[in-house]
């Protein structure tokens, strides 16, 4: 008997399980896999992970060796998905992947300002009905109203990664046994493939494997168990160069890019100081928007009355990358991802991580502990750092409730006997500490420094 087809299309509105009558929550779209699947059919906990839910899943996950799910987030501007652009990044999404049923979801906020709310909501019924895919996906719409200056990525981003729909895929996969990272990705069309041909997700679940577990367990015996780290991170390459067109098309989407990010910020610079003209003046300020043309008279390139000379220098052109200097660009690639790797030789969590090629232990952002800020992106532009600086606060919060330092409790006789022992070996000659001894000695002497940096040492 055959199986039974996979569900690949529909547009359906998804509220949260549990949700009351009118409760707020953002236009949620999801489609047949997510509905008829197991997200559709599973009432996961909702809410946060306390402290010891966390920590209890990822010892419990790490020792029974679960597998990777993965929850991708990406954000585009809602025409973005238009003529063929959801199907394509989902078609690049899928890719490569096999054996990854269930394990895989996809989550893309649609950013747009209110005013457009009915043609967003509009495009999100009509792509996601029309695109095929045979893993659950959601589209959230995500408001943005801001005008002028830099795109709010970590903002933007964060309203994903935090949505009712992106948390429920994920606590969906944690119920069903799963380890689920969210992968984020850039919305483009570009193969989610490392150099081997592997797939990116195939690639992370084969390398945190202890390399000997195949053939442990082939032999009967139980492997190490796997790694599961907060972050894990890939770099960025150029495509491949060798099939027809490949190097114009590439040179023609740096060149768009670099022309876009430049238009951006002259248009940013006009609104500003148009904004900064009208002040105090009765002047209104002029709305956002490219910048108007000057004419002939005003630029004092023409025959009327206007500026003399040579006239105002008109917009400086956007720098462009030339066939010539291709190779160039390409070894500054390699170089820039090599001394990434070399950093995060030296500590995982160290260097700048392209923020498209990031996966975060979902569970990790879902956590809510004392003293502690959830685990997101900052706001604005300059997403990573303020995602890095928490991560290594969770990390290191998390090694001290799993390794917690030894704590001396012996009596002040016994600590001074320790502590001039642990001296005394210091010198030539000195009888060293006994192994056993060495952290109650570290922590005596640590309980010692603190005394004497205290406002009344007292000895």
């Amino acid at each position: 008997e055959a199986a039974p087809a996979v569900p690949v299309g529909g547009a359906h509105p998804w509220t949260p399980p549990g949700a009351g009558q009118g409760a707020v929550h953002r236009f949620t779209l999801v489609n047949d896999a997510f509905r008829e699947g197991s997200p559709g059919r599973t009432t996961p906990p909702a809410g946060a992970l306390t402290e010891n839910a966390y920590l209890d899943f990822v010892r419990d996950s790490v020792a029974e060796s679960r597998p990777l799910g993965f929850v991708v987030n990406a954000i585009v501007r809602w025409d973005g998905l238009a003529n063929g652009g959801l199907q394509r990044f989902l078609d690049t999404v899928g890719a490569g992947l096999h054996g990854f049923d269930r394990r895989v979801a996809v989550v893309i906020g649609v950013n747009g300002p209110d005013s457009a709310l009915a043609a967003i909501q509009a495009a999100m019924r009509t792509e996601l009905g029309n695109a095929r895919f045979a893993h659950p996906v959601a589209l959230v719409h995500v408001p943005y109203n801001a005008t002028g200056g830099s795109f709010q990525y970590g903002t933007v981003r964060n309203a994903v990664l935090e949505s009712a729909v992106g948390t429920h895929l994920a606590r969906t996969m944690m119920e069903h046994n799963l380890h689920p990272y969210f992968s984020v990705m850039d919305f483009d069309f570009h193969p989610h493939v490392v150099p081997d041909g592997r797939h990116v997700f195939q690639y992370f679940e084969e390398t945190l494997r202890m390399p000997d577990a195949a053939a442990l367990r082939a032999a009967g015996e139980m492997p190490e168990p796997p790694l599961r780290p907060l972050m894990m991170a890939g770099g960025y390459r150029a495509p491949d160069l060798t099939a027809a067109g490949a190097r114009s098309e590439l040179i023609a989407e740096a060149n768009a890019r670099i022309a876009k990010d430049a238009k951006a910020a002259a248009d940013a610079a006009a609104a500003k100081e148009a904004a900064a003209s009208g002040k105090g003046k009765g002047k209104g300020k002029a709305a956002a928007g490219p910048s108007p043309v000057p004419d002939a008279a005003a630029s004092g390139t023409g025959k009327g009355k206007g500026a003399k000379g040579k006239g105002a220098a008109g917009p400086k052109a956007a720098p462009t990358i030339a066939p010539a200097e291709l190779p160039g660009l390409l070894r500054r690639i390699e170089h820039d991802m090599n001394a990434r790797t070399r950093l995060a030789a030296v500590h995982p969590q160290l260097p700048y991580i392209p923020e498209p090629n990031l996966f975060v232990d979902a569970a990790a952002t879902m956590l809510s502990r004392e003293g502690g800020d959830a685990l997101r992106f900052g706001g604005g532009a300059g997403e990573f750092a303020t995602l890095g600086n928490r991560l290594n606060q969770l990390n290191a919060w998390e090694m001290n409730r799993r390794l917690p330092l030894p704590a001396f409790t012996g009596t002040a006789d016994e600590a001074r006997d320790l502590l001039g022992r642990a001296a005394a070996s210091l010198r030539p000659g000195g009888v060293r500490i006994p192994a056993h001894e060495l952290p109650a000695a570290q922590d005596a002497i640590r309980q010692l420094a603190d005394a004497l940096d205290g406002p009344r040492p007292a000895l």
